[in-house]
Order: structure tokens, then C-alpha cells, then sequence
């Protein structure tokens, strides 16, 4: 959760340490969307409910990722897509947070039919990484367990 500026300073710090490149993050719960430039040279867009602290997914990157990303959007306060090139191969991201199982089944399925829509419409010889959090529960017996 990167709501408090604090935290962005931590996430930004581990992500230098760790010499990331490009970093998803799922429930940033930042309100709206847009883009900015850290001083410590990261830059962070974003995809949030409009008014309400819920939710909302971030891409973070280096100043050197920065450099390829071509266009991004923020679809909604659960998906957001950015698109890089070099002179190698363009590469599409899309950062997800998906509903917990207990969401009302039209929640989810707009969710999906929304992120099906976007990986259909991804170009053909693109890169295609998708990735945050998917709210996934694992095994074959878990009704009940994780409530």
C-alpha cells in the first residue's frame, strides 16, 4: 500500500536495492490516475477509484525504463498498461489486481472480460507480461478456509 508518502520512499528504496527495472504493484490505493517523476530519479503512473483510497494498481520504473516507455493507460482502479520499444522488441505490461473470490460475480467477470479484452488487443509480435495479484486461492479443498 503505497498511499502514505513514506511508503513510496520505502518502495522506491527497495527497488533501487534490488536494481529493478520496471515494478508492479498491486492495491496502491492512490486515488485517480496519472504519472510523476520521483526525485530519486523513479518514475510512478498510476490507475485509482476516482475519490475513495481502494484499490488502484502502480508501475514504477527506472530512469533508464523510462526512457523506452512509448505510451501507457489506465484502464481502471484494477488494471493499468504501458508499452515500451527498442530497437529489439516492444514489450506490453499490464498491471493487475484482481477481486477477492467474495466479490459479486459480475465485479469479476468484468474484471476478466476487461483483461481478456486487453491481452486480445495486445500487437501480435509484442512481449506481453502480465502480472500483480490475482487474489488466487490454491488447492483442491479451500471452501471455506479462507473466508
Amino acid at each position: 500500500m503505497m498511499f502514505q508518502l513514506s511508503n513510496v520512499a520505502q518502495v522506491a528504496k527497495e527497488f533501487r536495492n534490488y536494481k529493478l527495472e520496471i515494478l508492479g504493484i498491486s492495491e496502491s490505493r492512490w486515488s485517480g490516475s496519472g504519472k510523476m517523476g520521483l526525485t530519486t530519479g523513479e518514475t510512478v503512473m498510476w490507475s485509482g477509484m476516482e475519490k475513495t483510497h481502494e484499490s488502484g494498481v502502480a508501475l514504477m520504473l527506472s530512469k533508464h525504463a523510462a526512457k523506452y516507455l512509448e505510451e501507457w493507460k489506465a484502464v481502471s482502479n484494477r488494471i493499468l498498461i504501458a508499452r515500451f520499444f527498442s530497437i529489439y522488441v516492444a514489450t506490453t505490461v499490464v498491471v493487475c489486481y484482481a477481486s477477492t473470490n467474495g466479490a459479486e460475480d459480475d465485479v469479476k467477470e468484468a474484471f476478466y472480460d476487461s483483461l481478456q479484452a486487453i491481452v486480445r488487443d495486445v500487437k501480435r509480435y509484442d512481449l506481453l507480461i502480465v502480472g500483480g495479484d490475482f487474489n488466487a486461492k490454491v488447492g483442491s479443498d479451500n471452501n471455506g478456509r479462507f473466508e
